[in-house]
């Protein structure tokens, strides 16, 4: 596909109905409230409740007028891969750091830092706006186009700051007009702030036996750990109380983690991820995966662990990578982890005893050092033009300034992502707030990469609108 020719076009549907919105516009008062609109007669749900759930037409002038802004510029679109000759100073940085100790701890970091190098996905916006549109134009045909959804709930979880409602405004440029003709033939279309609520709410509306279903729609740009969709979701895998069979609920994602889909489908019932959502392997099976495709350089590191058979070598491999793994990405309690993990290895007789020290030696590494990735069991390797994610959903303080394992209290920061947005890194060390070896997280002025929507000035008849509200707040 030609992004540039292609994604950002004009859409005749969507220029035809700005210019009639903005002749509408006229009669609506400025504080743009109890703004009324035609109900069309039809088999969906006639929502009255609209300080839960606006109305697509009343929503629809809010996106109209703000369709133009909500695209990254083109020409920053594919900008800010990684830096290759950043990996290769922090490499000897860690080399430099650990030249007077035994490198059995310092190859642990230049493990991990090989893996990071060649691990980290960077989604440029034209990438990621070609999946979201994919995936919109599944929106399109099962859900929008579907005669059994009767009644389509988008939820635009939050204020509209976050990232759900730029995904929202993104994915209407694919099928707005759709949803107005949709509506003509009697759907019922609503925007809600609040998915949790808004599913209680229409559970109370509805029965088992209602031969019409309900599509709620989530929209995120992508789910890491997946704790924040469970969290804003129904628990009802066990519970029949909090569920209905009529009400599916649709994950609008342009990228997904194994370890995301597995947490939020274990919580809640009629989860639909779309064909086209691209899904990220969890942290856990890259490690393993990328450790058995350069077993050969791990061999080169750790010589003395693999003396012996065959048999004996592909035993200290897995038991190696398993205790690198366990190290620098524990949960939990991190201490007590590490001993019950030593403590289980060491009833093993089948591996020979100096390797068994080497292992041990790897397990009690300080545990302050590694906290200089930041990584966690479910954090993701991967970042976007848009943003890079908080700590808890990827590699933030490594992305952002460059940290590694220091041997010595203090390391010299730098960044790892060419074309960076933020403060220069110079004036970032001045400040003297980050440390390598702390679990400090990335101020967001301090980031390399602007969180792009973050910054969107929307505005609704012309006028700025607040946007730490919500959507529902905004119209009721």
């Amino acid at each position: 596909m030609n992004f540039i020719k292609r994604s950002y076009k004009k859409n005749k549907n969507i220029t035809k109905m700005r210019n009639n919105s903005t002749k509408k516009r006229k009669n609506r008062t400025k504080k743009h409230k109890n703004i009324n609109y035609k109900k069309i007669i039809g088999g969906g749900i006639d929502i009255k409740d609209h300080s839960l759930f606006t109305p697509y037409k009343t929503f629809l002038p809010l996106f109209l007028e703000n369709q133009d802004k909500i695209l990254m510029p083109r020409e920053e679109s594919g900008t800010h891969p990684l830096d290759k000759e950043a990996f290769a100073d922090i490499k000897k940085k860690i080399e430099e750091s650990y030249k007077d100790t035994d490198k059995t701890e310092q190859n642990v970091f230049l493990c991990f830092l090989k893996f990071l190098e060649d691990t980290i996905r960077y989604v440029p916006f034209n990438e990621y706006y070609e999946a979201l549109e994919r995936v919109s134009k599944e929106i399109k045909t099962k859900i929008i186009d579907n005669h059994q959804y009767q009644t389509i709930i988008l939820c635009a979880v939050d204020d509209m700051s976050k990232s759900n409602f730029w995904v929202l405004l993104l994915c209407l440029k694919h099928f707005a007009g759709e949803i107005l003709t949709a509506i003509e033939k009697g759907k019922k279309v609503y925007v809600c702030s609040n998915a949790l609520s808004g599913y209680s709410s229409i559970l109370r509306m509805m029965k088992d036996s209602d031969p019409e279903k309900v599509a709620m729609i989530y929209f995120d740009d992508m789910s890491y750990s997946g704790r924040q969709i469970k969290d804003s979701l129904p628990k009802n895998k066990y519970d029949t109380s909090k569920y209905n069979p009529n009400i599916d609920i649709f994950l609008c994602l342009s990228f997904i983690s194994s370890t995301a889909e597995k947490l939020i489908t274990s919580k809640t019932n009629n989860i639909n991820i779309f064909e086209h959502t691209t899904k990220v392997e969890s942290m856990s099976d890259q490690f393993i995966e990328w450790c058995n495709k350069n077993d050969r350089y791990i061999y080169t590191l750790f010589p003395d662990l693999f003396s012996g058979d065959d048999e004996i070598k592909q035993k200290m491999f897995k038991l190696l990578i398993d205790t690198i793994y366990i190290y620098i990405c524990d949960a939990g309690n991190p201490e007590q982890k590490i001993n019950d993990y030593i403590k289980e290895f060491s009833k093993r007789t089948d591996i020979p005893q100096p390797q068994m020290e080497t292992i041990k030696s790897i397990a009690r590494i300080n545990s302050t050092k590694k906290m200089a990735f930041h990584c966690y069991e479910s954090a993701i390797p991967i970042y976007f033009d848009h943003k890079i994610a908080d700590a808890v959903s990827t590699y933030d303080k490594f992305l952002n300034l460059g940290t590694y394992p220091s041997n010595n209290e203090d390391c010299t920061l730098q960044r790892v992502i060419t074309n960076c947005k933020g403060l220069p890194i110079s004036e970032v060390v001045a400040k003297n707030k980050y440390k390598c070896n702390d679990g400090s997280y990335v101020d967001e002025e301090d980031s390399c990469l602007k969180t792009f929507y973050k910054d969107i000035k929307y505005t609704l008849n012309g006028e700025s609108i607040d946007k730490n509200q919500n959507v529902n707040q905004l119209f009721s």
